[in-house]
């Protein structure tokens, strides 16, 4: 084919006015989700000291809680709390009278206080924290040969089964964290580690995060690890395992750095980054402690969080696709810094397609699955989609005044749209009215003639949208018109149901192909992505750690976001199968033998294979 597909750049003059995501998140939310709104107080601060007892799976906590009165005559506060049995509460004056209930606490204050006046509340609680949706605290979680123990955030109301809290996404706080755990173990939180104490077969760990967040992206991870930093910016730090090996999977971070970096804005939280090695059921974007032991694309996901979702926020959980369609739209435009036009278009498309393909045909604002794959991918499709549009100026400064305008605070999709709508100088409430806020997608019907007019042919082009959910979309649809020689891009503003417009070509057209290089969402997108000769990105084959393994391994495939994995011995015969994901890559070999085998992977596109050693633990 003589065309290369490129971005339409328009003028914007001709502008009129359960499913899974990528992440593997638990998709467990109800009503009860929703942001309660303004309250009589905002939460400024929390300082919490938490005891590791992982020998019988309890925590002793201490936690303060520093609030500020949003009205006149507070003599009380009401917090979230759930799981553990809260002993004393107290603030600098004395002993505060408390009432636990199931899900919350119920302090009376004091003295009073004013619109503006602050005060610390202290909260001396214990017991075996629940897990309730994912969220809450993990203990003895296996990872190859490892134990890690870590609190989970992530659904709509998590940090309450770890302290006494206002749990709504939009009341951010800053944080410290005091850790104490067994000398022989290492503890992670949030922020910068500014201090370690030793005691009596012990060992306390204080991490300090100035900057305020919401707390569902708060965490706590602990293990016998060591620390790694990164080759490339030593304020990296990988907390692993002597018998872990770092590069297939964060081999890269540092260039995904720079490529959020260059896109987004200078990295936000104090170049304070690390990577607990957890083996955790999802992947998990806690500021500055991500869980993420995935492939390349699912750690540049959560790596992109720390702009989308935790830098700006979406003010409540509708909303969600602020942060998780940003994330996997990361995902590709990261596949594009690292190799190119062409990955960045074959990842989209790939995501385009699972997306039609999954039947989902809900609107994104307000999400019903916040974990879902309308949110992802519907969400990146959408971003792909506006660039497509807007054009690439337009387009990322578009992203970068949405992140500086809203810095450390919380957002909606209004808030995005007066970004782009300033960088494109154009109205765009007619792009997210139905991308957006409304349901489906085109399915376009095409059909073509063409007559010859002197030396040059005149090329009719009818298009009708046939879908029988949602709006008529507008979009500009580009028509590839092809000769046997000679080929050229065409570009309809689609804004009825049906349409036509006349061409004139130079050649006699041989077919036309409606929206060859993906940019629209729709039906009738194929399956699967064929190979292109000549590709210029490489695909490298598959990696798969602990190797040797006794229990478990994990399988990253770079490029390919879901596959099948096989494990045959040395026979030929299939001991094994297995469908890995982005979000899943965890295999369970503990019914193997001692021996060698070959994991074979395939996926709609391609195939390799890799070697496996298990060994059983009474082999060793």
């Amino acid at each position: 084919m003589l065309f290369h597909c490129m971005l339409l750049m328009v003028s914007l003059m001709t502008i009129p006015a359960s499913d899974v995501g990528h992440d593997g998140k638990a998709d467990d939310f109800s009503s009860d989700a929703l942001s309660r709104g303004p309250h009589s107080f905002d939460a400024l601060h929390y300082d919490v000291s938490l005891e590791i007892f992982e020998g019988i799976e309890e925590i002793a906590g201490t936690s303060g809680l520093l609030l500020q009165s949003e009205e006149s005559n507070l003599t009380g506060i009401v917090l979230d709390f759930k799981g553990m049995t809260i002993d004393s509460v107290w603030d600098a004056q004395g002993t505060l009278s408390f009432l636990q209930e199931d899900e919350t606490v119920s302090v009376d204050l004091n003295s009073p206080l004013n619109s503006g006046d602050t005060v610390t509340v202290w909260f001396s609680y214990g017991g075996s924290p629940i897990i309730q949706g994912g969220s809450g605290f993990h203990w003895n979680m296996e990872l190859g040969n490892h134990l890690s123990h870590y609190s989970v955030g992530m659904t709509p109301h998590s940090g309450r089964y770890m302290l006494p809290c206002w749990d709504d996404i939009y009341d951010k706080a800053s944080m410290d964290t005091h850790l104490t755990v067994t000398d022989t173990l290492y503890a992670v939180s949030c922020g910068e580690l500014v201090d370690v104490e030793t005691g009596s077969g012990t060992t306390t760990y204080h991490w300090h995060h100035p900057q305020e967040i919401s707390l569902y992206i708060w965490a706590i991870a602990v293990s016998d690890f060591i620390v790694v930093e990164d080759s490339t910016y030593s304020w990296i730090k990988y907390y692993t395992y002597p018998d872990v090996e770092i590069e297939p999977i964060f081999g890269k971070v540092d260039r995904m750095i720079d490529c959020f970096e260059a896109t987004y804005c200078a990295y936000p939280w104090n170049q304070n980054l690390g990577f607990p090695f957890v083996g955790t059921s999802g992947c998990y974007e806690h500021n500055t402690i991500p869980f993420t032991v995935a492939g390349e694309s699912i750690v540049a996901h959560e790596i992109s969080h720390h702009w989308w979702g935790n830098y700006v926020t979406e003010e409540d959980w509708p909303e969600i696709w602020l942060a998780e369609g940003f994330a996997t739209y990361s995902e590709a435009l990261w596949e594009e810094w690292e190799y190119g036009f062409e990955a960045y278009t074959n990842y989209m498309f790939e995501i385009m397609q699972g997306y039609v393909a999954s039947g989902k045909v809900l609107p994104i604002v307000p999400a019903t699955n916040y974990w879902g794959i309308t949110v992802y991918d519907k969400g990146a499709s959408v971003l792909h989609m506006l660039r497509y549009v807007i054009g690439e100026d337009a387009f990322f400064d578009g992203l970068q005044l949405y992140l500086a305008d809203n810095a450390y605070s919380s957002t909606t999709t209004a808030d995005l749209i007066d970004a782009f709508e300033t960088t494109s100088s154009t109205q765009l409430d007619w792009f997210f009215d139905t991308w957006v806020y409304d349901y489906a997608y085109p399915n376009y019907q095409l059909s073509w003639e063409s007559v010859q007019s002197g030396s040059n042919w005149e090329v009719s082009i009818s298009v009708e949208q046939i879908q029988t959910l949602g709006p008529v979309f507008e979009m500009p649809v580009e028509f590839l018109i092809e000769g046997t020689e000679k080929d050229t891009l065409v570009v309809m503003w689609n804004n009825i149901q049906s349409q036509e417009e006349t061409y004139t070509v130079s050649f006699l057209p041989q077919e036309v192909t409606l929206d060859p290089c993906h940019n629209i969402l729709r039906s009738g997108l194929v399956s699967g992505i064929e190979e292109q000769e000549g590709s210029s990105y490489s695909k490298p084959p598959p990696v798969i750690f602990p190797n040797p393994a006794h229990s478990s391994v994990v399988i990253l495939w770079q490029h390919h976001r879901q596959f099948t994995a096989r494990v045959f011995d040395l026979s030929g015969r299939c001991v094994l199968k297995g469908r890995i994901s982005s979000a899943s890559t965890t295999m369970d070999v503990s019914s193997l033998p001692s021996g060698c085998y070959q994991v074979s992977v395939e996926s709609s596109i391609s195939r390799d294979s890799a070697p496996l050693t298990v060994i059983r633990q009474g082999d060793r």
